[in-house]
Order: structure tokens, then sequence, then C-alpha cells
């Protein structure tokens, strides 16, 4: 009985933060060779799609550009996802990942709101500025394959350009700029 529950408990999660995009971006980002667990997010392929749409991304890695790039946003790539991940402490992401919630770019301080919940959640922290990759933020943005796979919703992976803005920021003492 207790295999069952989990398997419902599992699905229920994966079901509520979007599961796997039906879209079918032409670019792919193979799995990474660091991402640990087994399994492929994308059925047999094995290589997750490029969060894409993101529209005019700066070059910048101010917090403030990657929350307008990549955090903030609504859809592919946003921490809010597609409204039931992250994006306020009611969501099924949230309650899932201890507490961490970052609004939508469109709601009143959701940028000061996702700063906060990224310090206060472990994702970053100044100690990790000469080694960002082992942030925990980065790690999971990172993988590719297995559980823990973000963002989910739709299931989609930063491409190297967003990885190094990400790590620059990082680096810096992951400052609120």
């Amino acid at each position: 009985m207790r295999p069952f529950v989990l398997a419902v408990v599992a699905g229920w999660v994966l079901l509520a933060c979007g599961g796997r995009s039906e879209e079918s971006p032409q670019k792919m980002r193979p799995p990474s060779p660091d991402a640990g667990d087994a399994g492929a997010a994308d059925g047999d392929s094995g290589a997750v799609p490029l969060c894409v749409g993101a529209g005019a991304r700066g070059t910048g890695f101010t917090f403030t550009e990657l929350y307008q790039d990549y955090f903030g946003r609504v859809g592919p790539g946003g921490c809010a996802g597609n409204g039931r991940c992250h994006g306020s402490s009611d969501q099924p992401g949230s309650l899932g990942s201890n507490g961490f919630v970052c609004p939508p770019e469109n709601e009143p301080d959701g940028k000061d709101t996702c700063y906060q919940h990224l310090r206060d959640a472990g994702l970053v922290a100044e100690t990790e500025q000469t080694a960002p990759e082992h942030s925990p933020l980065y790690v999971v943005l990172r993988k590719s394959t297995g559980g823990g796979i973000m963002p989910k919703a739709p299931v989609c992976a930063f491409d190297e350009v967003d990885m190094k803005r990400i790590a620059s920021w990082i680096r810096a003492g992951a400052p609120d700029n």
C-alpha cells in the first residue's frame, strides 16, 4: 500500500507543477553529465528543450536583470511557471521546496520577495562566490534528468549563456542589485 501512496503523491506533485511541455522547441540541450539521477525528462530522447520565448534577454548579471529575464517571467523558465509552482506560498512548488516563493514580475514587490526567498531557502549564499556551480540554485537549474529538474512548468533547460549569467551573479556574491 505504501508504494501506491508514494506513487500517487509523486504523480500529484508532477501534475501540479505542470509535468512536461507539449511544445516541441527546435533547440534541445542534452543531459548534463553531472545530472545525478537516472531517467530522461522528456521521454526517450534524454534531451530537455531549452527555455525559449524569453524575448529580448539582456546580457548583464544583476539580480534585477536575472529576475526580469528568468526568475520573474511568467511562462517557460520563470519560477512562477504556469501559476502552479513558486508564484505564491500556497502553490505546490512552494509547498514542496521549503517555502521558496518567487512571484512573477507583474506583482508588487515580486523581485524583492523572490530575492529574499532565494536567500532564506539557502539557494544562494555569499560563501559560494568561488564555486558558483556548487550553489543549490545553479545545481537545480543545471539538472536535466531525474527528479528535481527546474524549471518544470514546462520542463525546459537554460542554455550556456543563461547559466553563465546566473553563475556570474553568484560569483559576485549574489547581491540584491
